[in-house]
């Protein structure tokens, strides 16, 4: 299979899939949306985990808005080896890569630093296609085409394609503490060297210090099993390394004591940029005289349970809070943050909208 890493714009990521058989069999079974410690502006992005339903493989795109271009890049990492097929012992993961299950979430140099947000999962019968994933992109790269630093950005990026994919019907929604921080400065730029480096000394110790515990082995022959099963295995493969990554770098946060060196003149700059910039999208997108209509389509295709909040005890997160309220930065307030969300929903049911318009339409070509 590929290795290469590639780097396509959403324009012709469709066009990409169709002509590469690798990608024609892949259901895509896990979105996660990640802040990367290692950027300078704490760049956000998606993970989009896929399946391939011939191979029994998986491995993590990344979905994201640069300021060239919207476009997902492939191969960061490899395809992995699910834990059902895999006889060995232990906790996957492996630094080496070899024929362990797990891709390794993070750890070349060009790989991100990623702290979880919130994910979500597709496992049959709530099948995500990952061609309805490209269509979801491209129809969102056309309603907002350019990158603009106040407003139509990575963070906006990142929080409308999640909202959108949720109407998928999700097996599982999980929101972290760490979305509280989402499209917020919180690390002095000279601390990310040693983040990085604390990051990757880690890293190096996994295979020898299995710090989230062992998993017995598994039953190498899957003969038994049902595709349900095997999604089921995968899904939590993708998982488990989504959320070894996240520790890791929660490890070598603490290593920097990153709560002691927080950037606190960025925090003020962008606590304030993204009010004023969310307010805005807010009030345009609630202006629009569809807005209703749209909602509705949203609302039509998401289940109205509550998303499942996973509340970490550590004392880090009460540590961070008592930092940023000595700050006394202008944050959003709950009613500011609910309507941003409703703006978001309304926006994300005209994208559903228009790829209805369009499934319909190509129907009716045939």
């Amino acid at each position: 299979m590929d290795s290469a890493v590639e780097t396509k714009s959403v324009t012709e990521l469709l066009q990409y899939l169709d002509g590469n058989d690798n990608y024609k069999d892949c259901k895509v079974i896990a979105v996660t949306h990640s802040k990367n410690m290692d950027s300078l502006v704490l760049h956000e992005y998606l993970h989009i985990n896929i399946y391939n339903e011939k191979t029994r493989h998986w491995r993590r795109l990344i979905a994201e808005r640069q300021t060239a271009q919207d476009q997902v890049v492939i191969g960061l990492w490899p395809w992995a080896q699910s834990s059902l097929l895999s006889s060995s012992a232990g906790y996957r993961g492996s630094s080496s890569g070899s024929s362990g299950s797990s891709s390794s979430s993070i750890g070349g140099d060009n790989q991100p630093l990623p702290l979880l947000l919130r994910n979500m999962t597709f496992k049959p019968p709530l099948s995500l296609n990952l061609k309805d994933v490209a269509r979801v992109l491209l129809h969102i790269h056309h309603k907002r085409e350019k990158y603009r630093f106040y407003d139509f950005n990575c963070f906006w990026y990142a929080d409308l394609v999640f909202t959108t994919l949720r109407a998928w019907g999700r097996d599982s929604y999980t929101e972290w503490e760490w979305i509280k921080y989402r499209a917020s400065a919180l690390i002095s730029p000279w601390k990310r060297t040693e983040l990085r480096e604390a990051a990757v000394a880690f890293q190096s110790k996994l295979a020898t210090d299995p710090y989230r515990g062992e998993k017995s082995g598994k039953d190498a022959s899957d003969e038994n099993k049902s595709e349900e099963d095997r999604v089921e295995c995968v899904t939590n493969d993708v998982i488990e390394d989504e959320i070894k990554g996240d520790d890791l770098v929660m490890r070598a946060l603490k290593e920097i004591d990153f709560v002691k060196n927080l950037d606190k003149s960025a925090i003020h700059r962008t606590t304030a940029d993204r009010k004023k910039e969310l307010k805005a999208f807010t009030t345009a997108v609630l202006a629009d005289s569809e807005k209703e209509k749209n909602l509705e389509v949203f609302k039509s295709r998401v289940s109205g349970e509550p998303p499942e909040f996973e509340e970490d005890d550590d004392p880090i997160f009460e540590q961070l809070k008592d930092a940023l309220e000595e700050i006394e930065v202008d944050a959003m307030t709950e009613q500011e943050e609910a309507d941003y969300e409703k703006a978001l929903q309304v926006f994300a049911g005209d994208v559903l909208k228009e790829l209805a318009n369009e499934v319909s339409y190509e129907s009716g070509q045939k």
